[in-house]
């Protein structure tokens, strides 16, 4: 991603600019005062963060959720979704979490 910002003046803010860590900046003629930090790239999410799992999650979960949806792939919806519920993951973030979501989530991943 590119971001080109010209003639622009960043005040009084906790953080002037932030940005992905792969974004191309082209800045001119740009000033910077009273912030608490200029400009931040921050790091790509991790897989845990995009699937709004906390980080500290045992990767294993996320793999064993993967294994089975692989396994149902070719049922309806309906189905992925209950075999999905049997999962360590979906037990672990219990019964509050939309399996619809996390399917949703998951599904993207398998191989076609």
């Amino acid at each position: 991603m590119r971001l080109t910002i010209k003639g622009c003046n960043f005040n009084r803010n906790g953080t002037g600019i932030s940005v992905p860590h792969d974004t191309v900046l082209d800045l001119e003629n740009i000033s910077f005062d009273d912030n608490g930090t200029a400009l931040i790239q921050r790091e790509a999410p991790t897989l845990l963060q995009q699937l709004g799992l906390p980080s500290n999650t045992d990767p294993e979960i996320v793999i064993e959720a993967l294994a089975i949806l692989q396994r149902v792939k070719t049922l309806d919806q309906p189905m992925q979704i209950e075999a999905l519920r049997e999962s360590k993951m979906v037990k672990m973030l219990g019964v509050g979490a939309d399996i619809v979501t996390i399917a949703g989530i998951l599904l993207p991943f398998l191989p076609k």
